[in-house]
């Protein structure tokens, strides 16, 4: 299906059954021990959510590290927003934000220890026939408890072309750094851009960077929302909702918000 910083990801089946399961394959510079990585697996099939895909199993031979997740029939976030498919309408956008901050609301508050994500890309996300969204790939990097800082083996010119800047100079991982990619992916939805896409004179720009004018002064908010929609938004959902992306990008991560207010702010979007 595709490669990130992390590995591979494939579509399967399991032998006998025929049942069709997504497989993540990770790369060999884990260098993780079978105990550590069936201890984490078995944690991370303990997650029961209906925004999160379910892990089902694994598989630890040799070098071979593979996470096996439910297939949710239906077509990635990602080819959905930016394929050739009729636009997202905006109530329907914050229906699937309003999905996605609770899957991280879960995976924060209530799994012990949190599980971090690390990468919330929208090939990750996966929508039903009533664009219900399910977060894969959470917990693929590794869990811990909230109070430290991980060393984690993410590729860091990745994270800074996505705009993890606290990742790239620190080279440590925290839960804020979740709620960066969060204010990211909403800034997504809302601009129908991707976190690095081309301009009209074919040079690369960071999404990060090209909506700051527009957060800055607010005063033109209407010119950075996907122009498919053609004007049928929400004005007063698109101001709170950059609100929220803006304090979500705060450069110091202390002061980005709690996924549990975020999920409260998105609540109110959603008619």
């Amino acid at each position: 299906m595709y490669s990130d910083g992390l590995g591979q990801v494939f579509i399967g089946q399991m032998v006998g059954t025929l049942e069709v399961v997504v497989i993540r394959r990770l790369k060999e510079y884990t260098h993780q021990s079978v105990k550590g990585f069936v201890d984490e697996a078995l944690l991370l099939s303990q997650v029961t959510h209906p925004n999160l895909s379910k892990l089902i199993g694994y598989c630890a031979e040799q070098l071979n590290r593979l996470l096996v997740y439910e297939y949710v029939p239906g077509i990635s976030l990602k080819d959905r927003l930016h394929g050739n498919f009729t636009c997202l309408d905006w109530n329907t956008r914050m229906k699937i934000v309003l999905g996605i901050a609770r899957a991280l609301e879960y995976l924060q508050n209530t799994m012990k220890p949190p599980i971090l994500h690390c990468f919330i890309g929208l090939s990750d996300i996966w929508l039903d026939g009533e664009c219900s969204p399910k977060l894969s790939g959470f917990g693929v990097i590794r869990m811990y408890p909230s109070r430290y800082d991980v060393n984690c083996p993410y590729d860091m010119n990745r994270a800074y072309a996505y705009g993890l800047t606290d990742y790239h100079l620190a080279g440590k991982l925290t839960l804020q750094c979740d709620i960066h990619g969060f204010g990211l992916f909403l800034l997504e939805m809302i601009s129908g851009r991707k976190p690095v896409f081309s301009l009209e004179d074919g040079s690369r720009q960071q999404l990060s960077l090209w909506v700051e004018p527009y957060l800055d002064d607010k005063q033109n908010l209407d010119e950075m929302v996907d122009q498919r929609l053609q004007g049928k938004f929400d004005k007063e959902g698109l101001y709170v909702a950059c609100e929220l992306a803006e304090a979500c990008l705060n450069q110091e991560p202390s002061r980005r918000p709690l996924i549990s207010d975020i999920v409260k702010r998105i609540e109110g979007l959603v008619r």
